[in-house]
């Protein structure tokens, strides 16, 4: 329906309509019958390969211009529009799985949207005809701490959407002023330049991360819980050991040196895990103290990006 701010003249109104899309079809004029203040008009749709946004505009002599928007939706529908974990590290790229119940009778185009532009996706998606399933990769910047953000569609006027979640690399870091084969001074590894694997098992009350810097050398550090129990964030001491409370690092040479014992203290801020057991998110910071003096000190960040288990690990439990 057509609305006058005011009553149309005694010679009536002539209002231009248009359409910003060959998928609507308006009259190219209506006219207001004098005395009338409102009309109606028929618009004309045809089929799509995707929901299109479109919009008429109405325009009459010494007047601005009006517009009114209307989306013509595809017959077709989405099953599912996802992808297994939200979580992405950042500096790479991830993927979503477009899903239809059966396979595509006519081309499908979905457009995109990403409510964060640094998360770069295609504006558009294509299921050809005779497909039922499509995946469209989108790429991630390095972020500083997790960052969030929704990639979304619309089919048949139904709307899609999956949270991403990006994680900063993963990274390791410590101080050694207690000498033995850890070397002494600062050492940081960083997801970029390091390979990273780790794994979780006994039910996530221990976790496994190994750091490998190139030609067989690299570092492993182990986390457990209390017997039993799942790495939840807290505080946790123990005398040093893979196979009690707290954590553990060890060099391919060995690890720190404390002819007269040590203590070790591992505080986890953050610690989350899928159903399987992968990681969703873990960050500590360790410390391990030789009783004669000297210590190891630092912290690891780890996320979802990680792919465990892998065959070499045994847990112990």
């Amino acid at each position: 329906m057509l609305l006058l701010n005011r009553e149309a003249p005694s010679e009536g109104t002539v209002i231009t309509l248009t359409s910003s899309d060959p998928t609507v079809t308006v009259p190219a004029s209506i006219a207001v019958p004098a005395g009338q203040a409102s009309a109606t008009f028929q618009v004309a749709t045809r089929e799509v390969d995707g929901d299109t946004p479109v919009i008429i505009t109405a325009a009459a002599v010494g007047q601005a211009p009006r517009e009114a928007g209307l989306s013509v939706n595809t017959l077709a529908r989405l099953e599912s529009f996802s992808r297994v974990s939200p979580y992405v590290r950042g500096g790479t790229r991830g993927s979503v799985t477009i899903r239809l119940p059966s396979r595509a009778t006519r081309r499908l185009v979905m457009r995109i949207a990403s409510t964060n532009p640094a998360i770069v996706a295609p504006q558009t998606a294509t299921i050809e005809p005779g497909i039922a399933v499509l995946t469209f990769e989108f790429s991630t910047p390095f972020v500083g701490e997790d960052t969030e953000t929704i990639l979304s569609t619309s089919v048949g006027g139904q709307p899609f959407s999956q949270q991403i979640i990006v994680n900063p690399v993963p990274v390791l870091e410590f101080t050694n002023t207690g000498g033995g084969a850890i070397p002494s001074g600062r050492t940081r590894f960083e997801g970029g330049s390091s390979i990273f694997r780790s794994t979780t098992c006994c039910r996530a009350s221990q976790i496994l991360a190994d750091f490998n810097y190139g030609f067989g050398r690299g570092y492993a550090v182990y986390f457990r819980a209390p017997a039993g129990t799942v790495i939840n964030p807290g505080t946790y001491e123990s005398s040093t050991g893979r196979n009690v409370p707290g954590f553990s690092l060890v060099s391919d040479n060995g690890d720190l040196s404390c002819p007269g014992g040590s203590t070790n203290r591992v505080t986890v801020s953050k610690a989350s895990f899928q159903p399987n057991g992968i990681i969703n998110r873990f960050h500590a910071t360790f410390e391990q103290r030789c009783t004669n003096g000297g210590a190891v000190t630092g912290e690891i960040s780890l996320d979802a990006a990680f792919q465990p288990p892998y065959a070499s690990v045994s847990c112990g439990c």
